[in-house]
Protein backbone atom coordinates (compact mmCIF):
# COMPACT_ATOMS: atom_id res chain seq x y z
CA UNK A 1 0.00 0.00 0.00
CA UNK A 2 1.63 2.98 -1.06
CA UNK A 3 1.32 6.95 1.05
CA UNK A 4 0.36 9.57 -0.98
CA UNK A 5 3.13 12.14 0.40
CA UNK A 6 1.30 15.07 -0.45
CA UNK A 7 -1.81 13.95 1.06
CA UNK A 8 0.19 12.98 4.62
CA UNK A 9 1.62 16.32 4.48
CA UNK A 10 -1.55 18.46 4.38
CA UNK A 11 -2.63 16.04 6.82
CA UNK A 12 0.06 16.88 9.63
CA UNK A 13 -0.34 20.56 8.78
CA UNK A 14 -3.95 20.66 9.50
CA UNK A 15 -4.01 18.98 12.84
CA UNK A 16 -1.28 21.27 13.61
CA UNK A 17 -3.46 24.39 12.83
CA UNK A 18 -6.46 22.80 14.74
CA UNK A 19 -3.93 23.15 17.91
CA UNK A 20 -2.78 26.00 17.44
CA UNK A 21 -5.91 27.94 16.76
CA UNK A 22 -7.54 26.05 19.66
CA UNK A 23 -4.64 27.09 22.26
CA UNK A 24 -4.94 30.65 20.91
CA UNK A 25 -8.43 31.47 20.88
CA UNK A 26 -8.49 29.43 24.16
CA UNK A 27 -5.79 32.05 25.80
CA UNK A 28 -7.54 34.81 24.41
CA UNK A 29 -10.16 36.98 26.59
CA UNK A 30 -13.46 37.57 24.37
CA UNK A 31 -15.21 38.59 27.67
CA UNK A 32 -16.72 41.74 26.07
CA UNK A 33 -15.56 45.42 25.09
CA UNK A 34 -16.10 46.76 28.74
CA UNK A 35 -17.17 43.35 30.62
CA UNK A 36 -14.36 42.62 32.82
CA UNK A 37 -14.06 45.71 34.09
CA UNK A 38 -14.83 44.79 37.51
CA UNK A 39 -14.06 41.04 37.39
CA UNK A 40 -10.66 40.97 38.69
CA UNK A 41 -11.32 43.41 41.61
CA UNK A 42 -14.51 40.66 43.22
CA UNK A 43 -17.29 39.02 42.32
CA UNK A 44 -18.48 35.89 41.81
CA UNK A 45 -17.17 33.33 38.93
CA UNK A 46 -19.19 31.00 37.34
CA UNK A 47 -17.46 28.20 35.55
CA UNK A 48 -20.41 26.07 34.64
CA UNK A 49 -21.17 28.71 31.58
CA UNK A 50 -24.54 29.93 33.28
CA UNK A 51 -24.54 33.82 34.79
CA UNK A 52 -26.09 33.01 38.64
CA UNK A 53 -26.89 35.75 41.05
CA UNK A 54 -27.38 34.92 44.80
CA UNK A 55 -31.09 33.78 44.90
CA UNK A 56 -33.34 36.11 46.89
CA UNK A 57 -31.06 38.44 47.36
CA UNK A 58 -33.49 41.26 46.98
CA UNK A 59 -31.30 42.75 44.34
CA UNK A 60 -34.25 43.73 41.77
CA UNK A 61 -37.44 43.79 43.65
CA UNK A 62 -38.10 47.45 43.32
CA UNK A 63 -36.75 47.21 39.53
CA UNK A 64 -39.44 44.95 38.68
CA UNK A 65 -42.77 46.84 40.27
CA UNK A 66 -45.00 48.60 38.63
CA UNK A 67 -43.48 51.72 38.50
CA UNK A 68 -41.81 50.95 35.26
CA UNK A 69 -44.84 49.93 33.50
CA UNK A 70 -45.11 50.90 29.39
CA UNK A 71 -43.65 51.06 26.34
CA UNK A 72 -41.24 53.26 24.75
CA UNK A 73 -44.44 54.74 23.03
CA UNK A 74 -45.43 56.20 26.00
CA UNK A 75 -42.33 56.99 27.55
CA UNK A 76 -40.31 54.25 28.29
CA UNK A 77 -42.32 53.29 31.72
CA UNK A 78 -42.07 56.75 32.84
CA UNK A 79 -45.09 57.52 35.01
CA UNK A 80 -46.99 60.03 36.81
CA UNK A 81 -45.70 58.16 39.79
CA UNK A 82 -43.08 60.63 40.39
CA UNK A 83 -41.22 60.26 43.86
CA UNK A 84 -38.19 62.34 42.80
CA UNK A 85 -40.80 65.29 41.50
CA UNK A 86 -39.30 66.03 38.04
CA UNK A 87 -40.57 69.14 36.37
CA UNK A 88 -42.43 69.08 33.69
CA UNK A 89 -40.17 70.18 30.57
CA UNK A 90 -41.94 73.84 29.35
CA UNK A 91 -39.45 73.78 26.28
CA UNK A 92 -39.56 72.53 23.17
CA UNK A 93 -36.81 71.14 21.14
CA UNK A 94 -35.61 72.19 17.42
CA UNK A 95 -31.72 70.42 17.48
CA UNK A 96 -30.44 67.18 18.53
CA UNK A 97 -28.17 69.00 21.07
CA UNK A 98 -30.49 70.91 22.92
CA UNK A 99 -32.12 67.65 23.71
CA UNK A 100 -29.14 65.44 24.40
CA UNK A 101 -27.38 68.07 26.49
CA UNK A 102 -30.67 68.67 28.72
CA UNK A 103 -31.10 64.68 28.86
CA UNK A 104 -27.70 64.77 30.18
CA UNK A 105 -27.86 67.53 33.02
CA UNK A 106 -31.31 65.60 34.05
CA UNK A 107 -29.51 62.51 34.35
CA UNK A 108 -26.72 63.91 36.67
CA UNK A 109 -29.35 65.33 38.74
CA UNK A 110 -31.75 62.98 39.28
CA UNK A 111 -31.79 59.10 40.55
CA UNK A 112 -32.08 56.55 38.06
CA UNK A 113 -31.97 53.35 37.70
CA UNK A 114 -30.23 52.20 33.99
CA UNK A 115 -30.49 48.31 32.33
CA UNK A 116 -27.51 47.91 30.32
CA UNK A 117 -27.34 45.13 27.53
CA UNK A 118 -24.61 44.92 25.35
CA UNK A 119 -23.61 41.87 22.49
CA UNK A 120 -20.89 41.68 20.44
CA UNK A 121 -20.34 38.78 17.75
CA UNK A 122 -17.06 38.47 15.86
CA UNK A 123 -16.55 35.77 13.01
CA UNK A 124 -13.19 35.07 11.26
CA UNK A 125 -13.31 35.47 7.51
CA UNK A 126 -10.49 32.94 6.99
CA UNK A 127 -11.84 30.20 9.54
CA UNK A 128 -14.77 28.44 10.61
CA UNK A 129 -14.68 30.85 13.99
CA UNK A 130 -18.07 32.39 15.80
CA UNK A 131 -17.39 34.33 19.10
CA UNK A 132 -20.72 35.65 21.42
CA UNK A 133 -20.04 38.34 23.71
CA UNK A 134 -22.95 39.12 26.24
CA UNK A 135 -22.73 41.87 28.98
CA UNK A 136 -25.57 43.10 31.27
CA UNK A 137 -25.56 45.67 33.55
CA UNK A 138 -28.12 47.01 36.23
CA UNK A 139 -26.62 50.45 36.99
CA UNK A 140 -28.24 52.19 40.60
CA UNK A 141 -27.79 55.86 39.95
CA UNK A 142 -27.97 57.80 43.26
CA UNK A 143 -26.46 60.89 42.98
CA UNK A 144 -22.99 61.24 44.48
CA UNK A 145 -22.94 57.02 44.48
CA UNK A 146 -23.28 54.73 42.01
CA UNK A 147 -23.47 50.98 42.33
CA UNK A 148 -23.40 48.38 39.24
CA UNK A 149 -23.96 44.74 39.56
CA UNK A 150 -21.84 43.44 36.26
CA UNK A 151 -22.78 40.11 34.16
CA UNK A 152 -21.21 38.72 31.55
CA UNK A 153 -20.86 35.82 29.12
CA UNK A 154 -18.48 34.21 26.05
CA UNK A 155 -18.89 31.66 23.92
CA UNK A 156 -16.29 30.64 21.41
CA UNK A 157 -17.33 27.99 18.49
CA UNK A 158 -14.72 26.38 16.09
CA UNK A 159 -15.72 24.24 13.22
CA UNK A 160 -19.68 24.42 14.63
CA UNK A 161 -18.43 23.00 17.71
CA UNK A 162 -15.60 20.26 16.81
CA UNK A 163 -13.02 22.27 18.89
CA UNK A 164 -14.24 22.18 22.43
CA UNK A 165 -12.29 25.46 23.99
CA UNK A 166 -14.73 25.02 27.04
CA UNK A 167 -16.73 27.54 28.73
CA UNK A 168 -15.62 30.85 27.93
CA UNK A 169 -14.94 33.69 30.29
CA UNK A 170 -18.06 34.17 32.86
CA UNK A 171 -18.79 36.39 36.10
CA UNK A 172 -21.01 38.41 37.81
CA UNK A 173 -19.18 41.86 40.07
CA UNK A 174 -20.76 44.04 42.37
CA UNK A 175 -18.94 47.85 42.49
CA UNK A 176 -19.25 50.89 44.31
CA UNK A 177 -18.32 54.23 42.54
CA UNK A 178 -18.47 56.96 45.28
CA UNK A 179 -18.13 60.16 43.63
CA UNK A 180 -18.03 62.47 46.14
CA UNK A 181 -15.14 61.05 48.22
CA UNK A 182 -13.33 59.13 45.06
CA UNK A 183 -13.33 55.80 45.90
CA UNK A 184 -14.32 52.81 43.86
CA UNK A 185 -15.53 49.34 46.38
CA UNK A 186 -15.55 46.05 45.11
CA UNK A 187 -16.20 42.55 47.60
CA UNK A 188 -12.35 42.39 47.98
CA UNK A 189 -10.82 45.81 46.85
CA UNK A 190 -10.36 49.65 47.31
CA UNK A 191 -9.14 52.17 45.34
CA UNK A 192 -9.34 55.50 43.99
CA UNK A 193 -11.61 56.71 40.70
CA UNK A 194 -8.04 57.91 39.72
CA UNK A 195 -6.60 54.35 39.76
CA UNK A 196 -9.43 52.85 38.36
CA UNK A 197 -10.08 55.04 35.31
CA UNK A 198 -5.92 54.18 34.97
CA UNK A 199 -6.39 50.38 34.55
CA UNK A 200 -9.96 50.49 32.86
CA UNK A 201 -10.17 53.94 30.73
CA UNK A 202 -13.99 53.37 30.83
CA UNK A 203 -16.14 53.43 34.25
CA UNK A 204 -18.78 50.58 33.91
CA UNK A 205 -21.92 53.22 34.51
CA UNK A 206 -20.65 55.53 31.37
CA UNK A 207 -21.77 55.81 27.84
CA UNK A 208 -18.54 54.38 26.54
CA UNK A 209 -18.23 56.55 24.01
CA UNK A 210 -16.86 60.25 23.88
CA UNK A 211 -19.79 62.15 22.53
CA UNK A 212 -19.54 65.67 21.57
CA UNK A 213 -19.58 68.36 18.52
CA UNK A 214 -16.27 67.21 17.61
CA UNK A 215 -16.95 63.51 17.89
CA UNK A 216 -19.84 63.80 15.98
CA UNK A 217 -20.21 63.90 12.08
CA UNK A 218 -23.70 64.08 11.62
CA UNK A 219 -26.73 64.46 14.57
CA UNK A 220 -30.22 64.61 13.83
CA UNK A 221 -33.51 65.28 15.88
CA UNK A 222 -36.75 63.90 15.12
CA UNK A 223 -39.83 65.04 16.25
CA UNK A 224 -42.98 63.19 15.43
CA UNK A 225 -46.20 64.44 16.98
CA UNK A 226 -47.23 60.84 17.08
CA UNK A 227 -44.45 59.99 19.66
CA UNK A 228 -43.92 61.04 23.49
CA UNK A 229 -40.27 61.63 23.10
CA UNK A 230 -37.89 63.09 20.56
CA UNK A 231 -35.34 61.12 18.92
CA UNK A 232 -31.75 62.02 18.86
CA UNK A 233 -29.30 60.10 16.45
CA UNK A 234 -25.30 60.63 16.46
CA UNK A 235 -23.20 59.16 13.71
CA UNK A 236 -19.47 59.24 15.32
CA UNK A 237 -16.35 59.90 14.26
CA UNK A 238 -12.94 58.37 14.99
CA UNK A 239 -12.38 60.70 17.84
CA UNK A 240 -15.54 59.16 19.80
CA UNK A 241 -14.57 55.68 19.99
CA UNK A 242 -10.54 56.01 20.02
CA UNK A 243 -10.35 55.15 23.96
CA UNK A 244 -12.69 52.43 23.61
CA UNK A 245 -11.19 50.65 20.52
CA UNK A 246 -8.06 50.51 22.80
CA UNK A 247 -10.41 49.08 25.43
CA UNK A 248 -11.77 46.26 23.30
CA UNK A 249 -7.94 45.48 22.27
CA UNK A 250 -6.89 44.98 25.78
CA UNK A 251 -9.88 42.78 26.18
CA UNK A 252 -10.42 40.84 23.15
CA UNK A 253 -6.43 40.07 23.87
CA UNK A 254 -5.34 41.18 20.00
CA UNK A 255 -2.22 42.98 19.18
CA UNK A 256 -3.63 45.59 16.72
CA UNK A 257 -6.20 48.23 17.51
CA UNK A 258 -9.68 47.11 16.29
CA UNK A 259 -10.28 49.29 13.02
CA UNK A 260 -13.91 50.47 13.63
CA UNK A 261 -15.78 51.45 10.46
CA UNK A 262 -19.12 52.80 12.23
CA UNK A 263 -20.99 53.78 15.64
CA UNK A 264 -24.37 55.25 15.42
CA UNK A 265 -26.29 56.13 18.49
CA UNK A 266 -29.78 57.12 19.13
CA UNK A 267 -31.51 58.27 21.90
CA UNK A 268 -34.69 58.79 23.42
CA UNK A 269 -35.60 61.74 25.11
CA UNK A 270 -39.23 62.21 26.90
CA UNK A 271 -41.31 65.27 25.59
CA UNK A 272 -42.93 65.04 29.09
CA UNK A 273 -39.97 65.03 31.43
CA UNK A 274 -36.62 66.33 29.23
CA UNK A 275 -35.23 62.80 30.42
CA UNK A 276 -33.63 60.01 28.63
CA UNK A 277 -35.59 56.87 28.05
CA UNK A 278 -33.02 55.41 26.21
CA UNK A 279 -29.96 54.59 24.73
CA UNK A 280 -29.02 52.44 21.94
CA UNK A 281 -26.05 51.81 19.31
CA UNK A 282 -24.30 49.82 16.49
CA UNK A 283 -21.28 49.21 15.95
CA UNK A 284 -19.30 47.66 12.55
CA UNK A 285 -15.43 46.93 13.40
CA UNK A 286 -12.80 44.58 12.23
CA UNK A 287 -9.71 43.31 14.31
CA UNK A 288 -6.34 41.11 13.22
CA UNK A 289 -6.21 38.20 14.96
CA UNK A 290 -3.02 36.84 15.87
CA UNK A 291 -1.19 33.58 17.31
CA UNK A 292 1.60 31.25 15.90
CA UNK A 293 1.40 31.07 12.66
CA UNK A 294 -2.15 32.29 12.38
CA UNK A 295 -2.91 35.87 11.15
CA UNK A 296 -6.64 36.33 10.14
CA UNK A 297 -9.10 39.32 9.82
CA UNK A 298 -12.03 38.55 11.76
CA UNK A 299 -15.56 40.62 11.24
CA UNK A 300 -17.53 42.61 14.53
CA UNK A 301 -20.72 43.81 15.25
CA UNK A 302 -21.78 44.99 18.23
CA UNK A 303 -25.13 46.61 19.94
CA UNK A 304 -25.26 48.60 23.02
CA UNK A 305 -29.19 48.98 24.97
CA UNK A 306 -29.50 51.53 27.89
CA UNK A 307 -32.89 51.76 29.32
CA UNK A 308 -33.05 54.63 31.79
CA UNK A 309 -36.17 54.60 34.84
CA UNK A 310 -36.35 57.97 37.21
CA UNK A 311 -39.66 56.80 38.96
CA UNK A 312 -38.11 54.08 40.91
CA UNK A 313 -37.15 53.15 44.22
CA UNK A 314 -33.63 52.18 44.41
CA UNK A 315 -33.03 51.93 48.55
CA UNK A 316 -33.34 47.83 48.90
CA UNK A 317 -31.46 47.19 45.83
CA UNK A 318 -28.91 49.55 46.77
CA UNK A 319 -28.90 48.03 50.13
CA UNK A 320 -28.39 44.66 49.14
CA UNK A 321 -25.17 45.39 46.75
CA UNK A 322 -23.72 47.16 49.52
CA UNK A 323 -24.36 44.11 51.82
CA UNK A 324 -22.52 42.19 48.73
CA UNK A 325 -19.36 44.94 48.46
CA UNK A 326 -19.39 44.77 52.44
CA UNK A 327 -20.09 48.42 52.82
CA UNK A 328 -22.16 50.05 55.96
Amino acid sequence: MRYNKRKLNFMIFFTIFLISITVGLGAADFSGSIGSSDAEQGGDIVDDGEIVLPPDDGLFDDVDDDSQGGSDENGGGQTSNNPQNIPELTIKFNNAWAAWNYALQMDEKYKSYVSYYQTIKGKADSYPVNVDVTVSRDIYKDISQIYVVNTAKTNIDVLDGFVDLGSGKNYTSYTCFDLENGIVSTPNDQTTMEEYQSGHSIFTYEIPYIINQSTVANAYLTNSYKKSYYEVTFVLNSKAWAIYAEVVKGEIGIQDTPSFNSITVTAKISKQYGTFISISATENYSINYKYGSINTSCTCSGSLNMSFNYFVKLDNNIAAIKDKIGLE
